[in-house]
């Protein structure tokens, strides 16, 4: 976000404090909704026995926000996000989250809304599936699965569903 106020024309100490300003308000204020079908989905993956983490270039106070009671699904010392990544790379923190769920790359599935997101699947070895409905992929992309809709998803990793590629 810092990168995106200095890009608008923000002063170098303008936008460090409009970033920091950001951070502390902006959830609060604009908290989204989340997607349709974000809880039945994710339900439907942990009854169907599956672990799952969190890996995003977000602040964790924005995502616990945006999920609501719907963060109970992921297992709370895989939730990897900007304010406590430590320095590591998105591709780190999925292999960190593998070692801790004891998952090979084989039997995992990373999901995601951006390019960096594929790029970062490929680095820790695992699968992509990729969303449309987020901000930086589209059907256009053939390089990855891709799905349209939030309850996509548990078709695509149930085997129920014809997704995009």
């Amino acid at each position: 976000m810092n990168y995106f106020f200095l890009a608008v024309g923000f002063p170098e100490e303008f936008a460090a404090k409009a970033y920091l300003e950001y951070q502390r308000i902006f959830m609060e204020v604009y908290a989204p909704a989340p997607f349709p079908s974000v809880h039945w989905t994710l339900k439907s993956l942990q009854d169907a026995g599956l672990q799952m983490g969190i890996v995003t270039s977000n602040f964790r106070a924005n995502v616990v926000k945006a999920l609501g009671n719907s963060i109970g699904f992921f297992h709370p010392e895989c939730i990897y996000s900007k304010d406590n990544m430590a320095g590591i790379s998105k591709g780190e923190a999925i292999a960190s989250a593998m070692a801790k769920l004891k998952a090979s790359p084989s039997e995992t599935i990373f999901v995601g809304d951006q390019p960096a997101d594929w790029e970062a699947a490929k680095a820790a070895g695992v699968k992509f599936l990729g969303v449309t409905y987020g901000w930086g992929i589209s059907d256009e992309d053939k390089e990855f699965p891709t799905v349209r809709e939030v309850s996509e998803i548990y078709r695509y990793i149930s085997g129920r569903a014809i997704c995009t590629t």
